[in-house]
C-alpha cells in the first residue's frame, strides 16, 4: 500500500480535534434523547415496539425490536471540514450454528456543529439536531429517524 502526503490545511483540521469530538458526542447524545423520548410514548412503543437502552459511559444505545437485537454505534472520523462522527445502526444476525455478527444495516452522519445528515438520502438537506419539541416538526422528524432505524433493522442494508 502507498500513502500519500497529508496536505497542510487538512492537518490544521485536526487542531481543534477533542473539542469537535466532544461536540459530535453531545449531539448523538442529544438525538437519541430526543428519538428515545418519542418512541417511551405509550402509543407509539405500542405500535413500534422499538426501545432505546442507553450504554452508560458510552454514546452506544442498545436496541430491541420486533425484527431482533440492533445497537447504533458512534465512529469519528477526519471529514472535509473536520472531525465528524457516523451514527452506524447495526443489526444482530445469528448463523445456524448460534454465532452472531453485527451487520451494518444504515447510518447517520453528524458534524461537529450538530448538523444531522441521513447518509444514502441525498436529497435530505442536513437537519439541526433540535431539542424535543423546539419547533412543530420535532416529534415528527424523531418518528422519522427512529422508523428509519427500525426499517434498517427489518429490512437490512439497502444500497441503490
Amino acid at each position: 500500500m502507498q500513502f500519500v502526503k497529508v496536505d497542510v490545511r487538512k492537518t490544521k483540521l485536526m487542531e481543534k480535534a477533542v473539542d469537535q469530538a466532544a461536540a459530535i458526542r453531545a449531539a448523538a447524545a442529544r438525538l437519541v434523547e430526543w428519538v428515545a423520548v418519542e418512541f417511551n410514548k405509550p402509543r407509539i412503543a405500542a405500535e413500534t415496539g422499538l426501545v432505546f437502552h442507553r450504554v452508560a459511559g458510552s454514546s452506544d444505545v442498545r436496541l430491541v425490536s420486533p425484527f431482533g437485537d440492533g445497537r447504533l454505534r458512534l465512529l469519528l472520523s477526519a471529514g472535509d471540514e473536520g472531525i465528524e462522527g457516523r451514527y452506524l445502526v447495526e443489526r444482530k444476525v445469528c448463523a445456524v450454528d448460534d454465532s452472531a455478527w453485527w451487520e451494518t444495516v444504515w447510518a447517520l452522519r453528524i458534524l461537529a456543529g450538530g448538523q444531522l445528515f441521513m447518509l444514502g438520502d441525498d436529497g435530505m438537506p442536513p437537519r439541526e439536531i433540535e431539542a424535543p419539541g423546539s419547533d412543530g416538526n420535532a416529534a415528527e422528524w424523531a418518528r422519522y429517524i427512529g422508523l428509519s432505524i427500525e426499517y434498517a433493522l427489518a429490512a437490512g442494508a439497502q444500497t441503490a
